[in-house]
Formats: structure tokens, C-alpha cells, sequence
């Protein structure tokens, strides 16, 4: 990859720590970039709109695709917190991290 392409990406880049509180929900959302979150600790139930749900687990990666639903993004505990760390990658144009679907 060129330099120059490297660090026009890496411009973009935002990465924050996050956590779901026991049962907490994202509720459905998009992105307008695209996000790759990895798990450090927990169990998350994820599902991307038209697709089945899948659970992943502390050292697993999920990628949610930019402008895409998101229907699912739950811990799955009752008792714990799940924590991840997202990766949002965005344009220069883009001012929020997140938009909330209806």
C-alpha cells in the first residue's frame, strides 16, 4: 500500500474502548464508516439485517459494514459486562459515530 494511502486511512481512524452493561443493547444503528470491534471481554450477540445472528467472544473480531443495519449488538449476560474495542473508520465529511435506526 502506498504511504500516502496508508496515512489518508489512518486519518480517519478513530478507535474507543466500550462497554455494554448486563442485557444493555446498541439497539439497531448504522455507521457511516465501517467499524471492527474486538472483543476483550464477554459475549455479544451480533446480527447484521438480513443475516442470522452469531455470538462472538473475548479475542473474536466483528466487522460492521458502513451504511449497513445493525439489528443486533447485545450482551448476552445477565450479570456481566461485555466490553470491546471499536475501530471506526471515517471520512472527512463524517461527523458521527453512529446513527440510530427507528
Amino acid at each position: 500500500m502506498p504511504a500516502a494511502l496508508a496515512l489518508a486511512l489512518l486519518r480517519g481512524a478513530s478507535a474507543r474502548a466500550r462497554l455494554i452493561a448486563h442485557r444493555g443493547s446498541a439497539r439497531p444503528h448504522t455507521h457511516p464508516g465501517p467499524v471492527v470491534c474486538y472483543v476483550t471481554e464477554g459475549r455479544i450477540l451480533f446480527q447484521v439485517k438480513g443475516h442470522p445472528a452469531r455470538y462472538y467472544t473475548a479475542g473474536q473480531t466483528i466487522f460492521e459494514p458502513a451504511s449497513t443495519p445493525i439489528e443486533r449488538f447485545d450482551n448476552d449476560s445477565s450479570s456481566a459486562p461485555a466490553t470491546f474495542i471499536a475501530t471506526y473508520l471515517l471520512g472527512d465529511q463524517d461527523t458521527e459515530l453512529l446513527h440510530r435506526l427507528q
